[in-house]
């Protein structure tokens, strides 16, 4: 199921301006988990969903390159995935996974120590 929205701006004179209209996916079953956070050697992701679909997981260095990508299909119901990051340098990386044909997106920043 899908919630439209928009954000309104009242300003001191009175006027009021409206945002563009924004659709977010409310169909709660959909979670996502990450941990640790800072990460050694793996990254651990939990993906809870009602539909079969594949998932890909991308990380993105701080200057924006992606720099891993991985997929797998993820099964209705709780999913456990590993990324191994043992192979990244220290640092702060981006971390985003999509599943449900693009229709679920969640990005989190992750510290490579």
């Amino acid at each position: 199921q899908n919630t439209y929205y928009r954000i309104a701006e009242y300003n001191l004179n009175g006027n009021i301006q409206y945002s563009n209209q924004f659709r977010s996916s409310c169909n709660g079953t959909d979670a996502f988990r990450l941990w640790p956070n800072p990460v050694h050697d793996r990254l651990f992701i939990n993906i809870v969903t009602g539909n079969q679909s594949q998932a890909i997981l991308k990380v993105y260095d701080s200057k924006g390159a992606l720099v891993k990508v991985q997929t797998a299909i993820v099964s209705p119901g709780s999913n456990q995935l590993k990324v191994d990051m043992t192979a990244l340098a220290n640092g702060i990386y981006s971390f985003v996974a999509e599943w449900n044909n693009g229709q679920m997106k969640k990005a989190v920043q992750v510290r490579k120590q």
